[in-house]
C-alpha cells in the first residue's frame, strides 16, 4: 500500500509549452503539481493535463483565474523564452 496522493486536474493546455509554463506558475505558488501527458510517439503528444494534489485544487483554480494570461499567450512566452540551462 502507497501513501501516493490523489492528483485532480485543473487545466487542459493543448499544447506542451503551454502545460509547462500552467505548471511553473502552480509550482512558484507551492502547488504541488504535474504534466500528464498522452504521448504515443515521444514528442508528439496528444493531450495535456495540468494536475495537482486533491487538497490543492481549488487554490490551484484560483491562482489560475487570477494569472489571467491567456494559453496563445502562454504559447508565445515559451517559444520567446531562451532555453534553460
Amino acid at each position: 500500500m502507497t501513501n501516493d496522493p490523489e492528483w485532480e486536474t485543473v487545466a487542459e493546455p493543448t499544447n506542451e509549452a503551454a502545460a509547462q509554463i500552467v505548471l511553473g506558475l502552480l509550482q512558484s505558488e507551492s502547488i504541488p503539481s504535474r504534466v500528464n501527458a498522452n504521448v504515443p510517439v515521444p514528442g508528439l503528444g496528444v493531450s495535456f493535463r495540468v494536475q495537482v494534489e486533491k487538497g490543492f485544487a481549488s487554490r490551484a483554480r484560483n491562482v489560475l483565474a487570477n494569472a489571467a494570461v491567456s494559453e496563445d499567450e502562454m504559447t508565445q512566452l515559451a517559444i520567446n523564452s531562451p532555453p534553460a540551462d
